[in-house]
This record gives structure tokens, C-alpha cells and sequence, in this order.
């Protein structure tokens, strides 16, 4: 209702908030607080256009923030899970994982290129 209120005012830019569901941890969210800039409100007004081409995409990762849940993240990972042509992972953050635990993501998109490279 927020959002939706401000774009209705005619923001172009919308201040981040709902800090507590980033992070429990009261450092980090005093750091997301001063660090976070605003958000493009076109970005929750204008979909995505699909074209077909991303289909043609050979290599496609998913990494779900397990301990973001609820989420509408979760029913996109568990589509994706099964799926052959997808690489899933998942890592206990919530929303803001290279916040959270900027060493363990990198491992993981280290691993994930490792792939990459490895099948070329």
C-alpha cells in the first residue's frame, strides 16, 4: 500500500523501508539504513517483456535466500528445482545475501562460473 501510495503521488523513486526484514541483525541494519538509496518506482510499475530469447540462454542459476520466507521467491524456487536446465542452490540469508554472507554467495557464483567454464 506504501508503494503503491507514493507512486500514486507521482515518486519517481521510492525510500527503501521494511530494514527489520532484511536482516535480525541490529549492526547490519543500522549500516543498510544509511547505505540503501532509493529505488526506481518504474521497476514496480513496468513488467518484464519476454521475448523467447531467454530461452536460448545455455547456463541458468538460482540462488533462494532460505530464510526469506515468506516470499514470492519460494514458489519460483521450488519450479525451478526440479528442472534439469536450471542450476539451483539455496543460501540461510534473508532478502540481502551479499549482506548477509558476502563470503558464502561469492563461493557460490564462484562455483556457479566454475560451471560455466567447465562446460565450454
Amino acid at each position: 500500500a506504501r508503494i503503491q501510495a507514493e507512486i500514486d503521488t507521482g515518486a519517481i523513486a521510492l525510500q527503501p523501508d521494511n530494514f527489520q526484514a532484511w536482516t535480525d541483525d541490529p549492526v547490519t541494519e543500522a549500516w543498510l539504513r544509511k547505505m540503501c538509496t532509493p529505488h526506481p518506482a518504474g521497476c514496480f510499475i513496468h513488467g518484464v517483456t519476454l521475448t523467447g530469447a531467454e530461452h536460448k540462454v545455455p547456463h541458468n542459476f538460482y540462488i533462494w535466500c532460505s530464510r526469506n520466507a515468506p516470499s514470492p521467491f519460494v514458489p519460483v524456487y521450488e519450479r525451478l528445482k526440479p528442472q534439469a536446465d536450471w542450476h539451483v542452490d539455496e543460501i540461510a540469508t534473508l532478502h540481502n545475501a551479499m549482506v548477509e554472507a558476502p563470503e558464502s554467495l561469492a563461493a557460490k557464483l564462484d562455483a556457479m562460473a566454475a560451471k560455466v567454464a567447465n562446460s565450454s
